[in-house]
């Protein structure tokens, strides 16, 4: 009978008393252990870390990339002249199946743009916000902007100057967040 009860049962006082500063210290040492160097993921997330890339045309003196803080932008397909298909994929799938997005766009001299919005599986979101400057923003005209029964996302843009951003929502940096904070 006394080989069924469990180890810590069997044990005096004391030996149960070492036998819990054991299993304490193993505990507080394995938390101390560096982890795995791997992307962070949460429940099988698969987690799409992107590269800053550009993705330039020379024939159209365009230049999209996702260089910017905050910014997300998975690739550019140029479809036409002054026409291009922008690939925007969540960062984590399939806790986060929002298609958050960022870019820059660069054009020499500056021009009239045609673009739309792919995000395979997913919906559209966030109604474009632009910036010429990275700190005062405003939401693309009906115009500019337009999404059909179908869901797809399309932008029109007049030819507004040679640096522009366009994102779901104006980024928050550190210097925002620290006056968040403030």
């Amino acid at each position: 009978m006394k080989a069924l009860r469990p180890y810590a049962q069997r044990l005096s006082a004391g030996g149960r008393q070492r036998w819990w500063w054991c299993a304490w210290l193993l505990a507080v040492l394995a938390g101390c252990a560096p982890a795995p160097q791997r992307p962070p993921s949460a429940n099988g997330a698969v987690v799409a870390l992107q590269q800053p890339q550009q993705w330039c045309f020379a024939d159209d003196g365009v230049c999209f990339d996702n260089q910017l803080p905050a910014a997300r932008l998975n690739g550019v397909e140029r479809l036409g002249p002054d026409h291009y298909r922008l690939l925007i994929r969540p960062e984590i799938e399939p806790i986060n199946p929002s298609p958050w997005y960022g870019f820059r766009l660069r054009s020499e001299p500056p021009r009239a743009l045609q673009i739309e919005l792919d995000y395979g599986s997913f919906e559209h979101r966030y109604w474009p916000k632009l910036s010429l400057d990275g700190e005062h923003w405003r939401l693309l005209s009906q115009q500019e902007f337009e999404l059909d029964d179908q869901g797809e996302a399309r932008i029109q843009l007049p030819a507004l100057a040679s640096e522009l951003q366009i994102y779901a929502q104006p980024p928050l940096g550190e210097a925002e967040f620290d006056a968040l904070l403030g």
